[in-house]
């Protein structure tokens, strides 16, 4: 059955729009403070059919960006934010302590906020396939995953994958490669760098850092908070996001690390299967 474009703004001339954000299969246009476009390019329908087919699975939830609309057949209307990629390196990138921008309740906060959302969809059938602080923004100071273009369904091969994560290289991305990734992301947003980010400039960074990861060789992680839970989801040690966020909420890991009470449950998030908070992907 042919899915029906919803009926939110239906003409909108994406080739008079300037794009804010560029990726291999779409671009991402500006509408207004809180809406942007994504457009897929020609080739990519099956990246289009997969996103549809999350964002229905995914309903609202206050961890994930939501689809405000689809104004035609390749285009999705995307609840804006900030990127959070760039909020965990402002005035910070070169420093070994956080951004001073930026204090550690808030980084932990957003922390929280990326473990419910990779929870709710690994709980609906889903594995993201590209769990990276370039595909999570911030709005209104919550952290919402983006970008659904590339994730597994049920099982389905993903279409992107990680191209540092080797421990069994042929594989497809699943929920214990998100968690791998999840324990990056923790890095980075604490830290403001990814993990060996030393190696950046180097033409082989993907096969050096896979090669380290083989070998166990992970960031340092020595005077960082959360830094078991990193390590533990990099040495596979956390089955699920359940585990994940048992982890987060133990007093233990959390005595003196916050002065505000980020282990309170979460606002409730409903379920229904249009609204959202946020956007600005790029797969």
């Amino acid at each position: 059955m042919q899915h029906a474009p919803s009926s939110a703004p239906p003409l909108i001339k994406h080739d008079t729009l300037i794009p804010i954000g560029v990726g291999g299969s779409a671009a991402v246009y500006g509408i207004d403070e809180a809406t942007v476009l994504k457009r897929y390019y020609d080739e990519f329908d099956e990246s289009i059919a997969v996103e549809r087919l999350a964002y229905d699975r995914l309903g609202t939830h206050c961890n994930i960006v939501r689809r405000l609309g689809e104004p035609d057949e390749k285009s999705f209307l995307l609840e804006r934010g900030e990127p959070l990629s760039l909020l965990i390196r402002a005035r910070g990138t070169r420093c070994a302590k956080p951004a001073e921008s930026v204090d550690v309740d808030q980084r932990l906060i957003w922390i929280r906020d990326a473990a419910e959302g990779l929870r709710h969809i690994h709980s609906k059938g889903l594995v993201h396939a590209d769990v990276a602080c370039t595909n999570m923004v911030s709005v209104q100071g919550r952290v919402k995953i983006i970008d659904f273009g590339g994730c597994s369904i049920d099982g389905s091969e993903a279409i992107t994958g990680y191209n540092w994560y080797n421990k069994r290289s042929l594989v497809s991305p699943n929920v214990e490669s998100d968690i791998f990734a999840f324990g990056c992301a923790v890095y980075e947003i604490l830290t403001g760098k990814p993990p060996h980010h030393r190696l950046e400039d180097v033409a082989e960074r993907g096969e050096l850092v896979r090669r380290l990861y083989a070998e166990k060789q992970f960031p340092e992680v020595e005077g960082l908070p959360l830094r078991e839970l990193m390590l533990a989801c990099w040495h596979g040690s956390l089955g699920s996001m359940d585990e994940v966020i048992r982890y987060l909420e133990e007093p233990l890991v959390i005595q003196g690390l916050l002065l505000v009470d980020w282990v309170q449950k979460p606002a409730v998030c409903s379920e229904s299967t249009q609204n959202g908070s946020e956007p600005f992907e790029m797969d």
